[in-house]
């Protein structure tokens, strides 16, 4: 591909397998050899050796977009407005376990024996989730997915029919939880209607599944991606036959091609812009957060070449919060997204300063709540029972800690234990939405 379409595709090498393989991806843009101001989506394919339909679908979707690319408008405008990387394969030790010529003896792990798919630092369990070592091809995948700043990413595996989004390692919503519902029934839906309302059931009749609901996946990609790289990632579960007959690949081609379309192009809807240095101009490497929405690192970053920055978000009426080391911190209020295929500009020109806002100084009337802070954490008394919500934000905006609590009248959340020496600031936010924020200091 990269070779017949030298102006649309350019190979890249992630990095090597246990064995030596290479890990490849090509890079599809419509100027290929610069880098633009776009959004940048990713698709990955058989980290599981032995489940690889997806292997040959994203191989099937490189050449759908380059062959299509000087014909068809919709593929012109995917390809011109957007950042796209495929990577067919992450696993090829697995798959070619038996011998480079065929992928009978696929096994699911890589030449280590190890499952990669539970390799990945875990937004709950810390850096190793099931072994005390990166792979190789994890290393090289952390890497390469830190080079780059991902709007939205997908990864196909095979075995069941169903999207998968997240959370894999704990039940608590991701805040954008009725965003990724959304692409992921559209996702479903489509496959659906190409392949069948019997396609995309074996797990739940929508065809969608949040994570942990259907089973906990610990030090799991999606996760990974999700919470340590700032993107949007579900998981694909493609086919329920880890390796289906040859020649039901093609059918597997017609039914998701146009779902998996789709995706890409949610990736340019949402709140979108720039951000600057208002004297100079000079782009800005900032924090792009939605307080009172954001947490679990669910917030953005703006490039730092280009200074553009991409937060694909459910309909509603945000604030919109940037951060840059250096500069005063500005809110926006009343950012008003109509529906999920909206592209709302807000371009930020940043002054220098070191004032630093926390949004909604004035927190509304909490008649029925209290709340001290404690040499070790803070309190929070109610009148009633109710549940809440709390975490807490270090200087960069970084979310360290996020917790549900059900409080019967009183409760004590200790958090000197689990944060080192600084200030930090804590948002609680309750049943009924009513919000509160402090700041901690600890020596």
């Amino acid at each position: 591909y990269a070779n017949t379409y030298p102006g649309l595709c350019q190979l890249d090498t992630l990095g090597q397998t246990v064995e030596g393989r290479l890990l490849l991806a090509v890079k599809i843009s419509d100027h290929v050899s610069q880098k633009e101001a776009e959004p940048e989506v990713f698709y990955s394919s058989t980290m599981h050796g032995d489940e690889v339909t997806g292997f040959v679908l994203l191989l099937r979707l490189a050449d759908y977009l380059l062959s299509n690319y000087a014909t068809d408008p919709y593929i012109q405008q995917l390809v011109d407005q957007t950042e796209i990387w495929i990577n067919p394969n992450a696993n090829p030790d697995g798959t070619y376990a038996g011998g480079n010529s065929s992928v009978w003896g696929a096994t699911r792990f890589n030449a280590h024996a190890v499952d990669l798919n539970r390799n990945f630092p875990d937004p709950q369990d810390g850096s190793f989730s099931f072994s005390d070592s990166w792979e190789p091809e994890i290393l090289a995948m952390m890497h390469f997915m830190d080079a780059h700043q991902f709007t939205l990413a997908i990864n196909y595996h095979g075995g069941s029919e169903v999207v998968n989004y997240p959370w894999d390692t704990w039940y608590t919503l991701h805040p954008d939880n009725e965003w990724f519902i959304h692409v992921s029934q559209l996702y479903a839906d489509s496959v659906k209607k190409y392949g069948g309302n019997s396609y995309f059931s074996s797990v739940s009749p929508s065809g969608i599944t949040n994570g942990a609901e259907w089973y906990v996946v610990e030090g799991g990609r999606q996760d990974f991606s999700t919470y340590y790289c700032n993107t949007r990632e579900v998981t694909l579960e493609v086919s329920n036959s880890k390796m289906p007959l040859e020649s039901m690949l093609p059918s597997f081609w017609l039914w998701n091609r146009v779902a998996m379309l789709q995706y890409m192009e949610h990736g340019q809807f949402g709140i979108y812009g720039s951000v600057s240095d208002a004297t100079s101009g000079n782009p800005l490497a900032a924090t792009i957060s939605l307080p009172w929405h954001d947490a679990d690192n669910s917030m953005v970053t703006s490039d730092s070449i280009h200074g553009d920055y991409y937060r694909p978000v459910a309909p509603g009426n945000y604030q919109v919060h940037f951060r840059c080391h250096g500069y005063n911190d500005t809110v926006v209020s009343g950012v008003v997204v109509p529906d999920f295929t909206s592209h709302i500009a807000l371009n930020m020109a940043m002054v220098s300063g070191t004032r630093h806002i926390t949004p909604l100084d004035t927190p509304p009337s909490l008649e029925e709540i209290t709340w001290s802070v404690n040499e070790t954490g803070f309190a929070v008394e109610s009148e009633t029972s109710l549940s809440y919500r709390a975490w807490v934000v270090d200087a960069s905006g970084k979310t360290l800690l996020q917790r549900d609590h059900l409080m019967t009248n009183s409760g004590t959340v200790t958090l000197r234990d689990h944060l080192a020496a600084g200030i930090y600031t804590v948002h609680l936010e309750f049943e009924n939405r009513t919000a509160i924020h402090f700041e901690l200091l600890f020596l």
